[in-house]
């Protein structure tokens, strides 16, 4: 049976294990940031030694035997390595500081990462975003995690040189008093009074530990408390109030009252914590501050009285004073140190669980074979899939199969399962039930990698970044600028380039460069399109990708990708049935079925699910009022 204490060990050696974990964390991140540390906290421990030992030397020499030479050597020495200690500690901390940003930069590159080579599933997950944005709060918050941890540990290292420096100043303040003198003042020469100052030093360092746990632990419910807040701060000042592309929308409906609102109450709620938690600051510290004040003037005039009775050097006080103060100060802040790494572990655990999150997809170590004659054949075998917390199939028992060099028309009404049909073809989720081969063997036995490498696509939710034209359609930093630029040309941008002064190399939107050039939806679809077909992959798979092009602009595109595609396996989703028409095959999909399968005419000819849906939208322009522009996008 587990008592409460136990439960506190083991509480204890959990948190002990993480702050270790995070030490050698940080060794393989920068190895040689704590040789920079140590060095730091030795020197500024030192800082205030050095000037209190030579002067203590030159007073006694003084009221002593007054020899010049010694007094012009500890003069000397007093200035020159007052000095000399005053740079280096300064140099020490401008290396350890590069390494302290380093790391900083280390640990939040580390998070990033985790993200990008998250299971895809798992970047759908609301748990992911939450514990990113747990830590993204903690760093804004206080610095918490490994940067919060090396910090700590600096500070316990000046602390313990401290401790060393000081046990040297105080020694003259425990050595015996001589008998005579220890005869006429027994009281003062008594060595119960040091056992006092440290039974008093023990209680004033057990009540340190009390009120940083206080102070820290309302700390970190104080910034609980905050977390939501900041997260809709974040949403609503950077990602809506300072973003130039919803701006349009923010004006025109008059939307700056509701966003305004929004941050008024988060404000409140910020204002509200940053309230409790200074008044909690001031409390606890407050009453640290007066007791290490009484207790250091305690001492202070035990030091004073021992010198008045001539039982204590002049030089001597001198020294015993500088060491009683660094000394309290350095027992009240390492205890409040280790009490702050033992909390830091609240930032370290989300930490080290996200870095740690779990991959759940099998990534397979078959490589893809790299045929010459590009003979690949996808085959759907009774699959069905479910998303994630969710009870309803998005996909039932789909069996189906896609050989090389064929065009696939996949069309259906909203929510008929044809996304999610290429989200498991590009292995993005993997089925709940059935399992998809390629050339024979089950897509989980290949390695993960090589099997993307077969896709190129063009998602409906595509998106490009605020990079140059070439670096958007290359996914890479280096590209090659033919084949780039042919690219561009085949999908419909060939008069954008002779437009745009930088050519390929202009860069998209405004949001890092003023030379960046605003793109229409149009042709940002056509750039999403030159991406794929640059990848060159055998698989090409467009997922609506004219929702944003007029009915002769896609028309266009269709049939040069017919031609550049004739020798590659092509899927198109589009809610425009005239896309079918490129297509020797055609997919029917309802409430995630496979409902029905052919050529155009044939399909036509059944009457079914898909004459029904061509019908729909062949009426629609047929009967649209006279002058009128035909729809883009029928809403099926």
């Amino acid at each position: 049976m587990k008592t409460a204490d136990s439960e506190t060990r083991t509480t204890l050696r959990q948190d002990l294990a993480v702050n270790w974990r995070g030490v050698k964390h940080i060794v393989k991140l920068d190895r040689w940031l704590w040789l920079w540390v140590a060095a730091f906290s030795a020197v500024t421990a030192a800082a205030p030694f050095v000037p209190v030992y030579f002067s203590a030397r030159l007073l006694g020499e003084l009221l002593g035997n007054q020899n010049r030479e010694r007094l012009l050597l500890f003069g000397c020495l007093l200035v020159s390595l007052t000095f000399l200690v005053s740079i280096l500690k300064d140099a020490l901390w401008e290396a350890a500081d590069l390494h302290f940003q380093a790391l900083n930069f280390a640990q939040r590159r580390e998070v990033d990462q985790a993200v990008l080579t998250a299971d895809y599933e798992q970047l759908e997950n609301p748990q992911l975003h939450l514990k990113k944005q747990l830590l993204d709060d903690s760093y804004s918050f206080n610095g918490g995690g490994l940067f919060q941890l090396a910090y700590q540990v600096g500070v316990a290292l000046r602390c313990l040189f401290l401790l060393l420096y000081s046990v040297f100043f105080l020694l003259p303040i425990f050595q015996a008093s001589p008998a005579g003198a220890a005869a006429a003042h027994p009281l003062i020469a008594s060595p119960l009074l040091p056992a006092l100052f440290l039974l008093a030093l023990v209680g004033v360092s057990a009540y340190t530990v009390f009120a940083d746990l206080r102070y820290n632990r309302g700390q970190y419910s104080q910034f609980s408390t905050c977390m939501w807040s900041n997260r809709f701060g974040n949403y609503y000042l950077n990602q809506l109030a300072g973003d130039y592309q919803v701006g349009k929308d923010i004006r025109l409906f008059g939307e700056q009252p509701l966003i305004q609102s929004a941050i008024d109450q988060m404000a409140q709620t910020l204002g509200r914590a940053m309230t409790n938690l200074s008044s909690l600051q001031g409390w606890c510290f407050g009453s640290i501050d007066t007791l290490t004040a009484l207790l250091t003037g305690a001492v202070y005039l035990l030091a004073g009285a021992r010198a008045l009775a001539g039982l204590l050097p002049v030089d001597a006080l001198v020294q015993t004073a500088a060491g009683i103060g660094q000394f309290c100060f350095a027992v009240s802040l390492g205890f409040g140190t280790l009490v702050y790494m033992r909390l830091n572990t609240q930032y370290l655990r989300p930490y080290f669980d996200f870095i740690d999150f779990p991959q759940s997809m099998y990534k397979g170590t078959i490589p893809v074979e790299k045929r010459d004659d590009g003979e690949y054949e996808i085959a759907f075998e009774h699959v069905s899939f479910r998303y994630p917390g969710s009870d309803q199939w998005a996909i039932k028992d789909l069996s189906l199969r896609l050989k090389v060099g064929k065009k696939l028309a996949v069309v259906g009404r909203n929510g008929s399962g044809k996304t999610t049909f290429i989200k498991l073809l590009c292995r993005l989720y993997d089925p709940t039930e059935g399992r998809i081969l390629l050339n024979g063997i089950d897509i989980q036995k290949y390695d993960y990698r090589e099997y993307l490498s077969l896709f190129s696509v063009v998602f409906q939710d595509f998106k490009l970044f605020s990079f140059p034209c070439a670096q958007n359609v290359a996914a890479s930093v280096r590209w090659d600028k033919k084949a780039v630029r042919r690219c561009l040309e085949d999908a419909g941008m060939g008069d954008w380039l002779d437009r745009v002064p930088l050519g390929i190399e202009t860069p998209l939107y405004k949001n890092f460069d003023d030379s960046g050039v605003e793109i229409s939806g149009g042709e940002a679809q056509k750039i999403a399109i030159a991406r794929a077909l640059y990848k060159d992959a055998p698989f090409i798979v467009l997922d609506e990708p004219t929702a944003a092009l007029d009915p002769l602009s896609e028309a266009e595109i269709y049939r040069r990708f017919d031609a550049l595609t004739s020798e590659k396996t092509a899927v198109y989703i589009s809610h425009r049935l005239s896309s079918c028409r490129f297509c020797q095959d055609i997919a029917v999909f309802d409430r995630g079925q496979l409902v029905e399968r052919g050529p155009h005419r044939e399909l036509l000819a059944k009457g079914g699910q898909y004459a029904r849906l061509w019908e729909a939208q062949a009426q629609y322009y047929r009967d649209g009022p006279e002058g009128d522009s035909p729809p883009s996008k029928p809403d099926f």
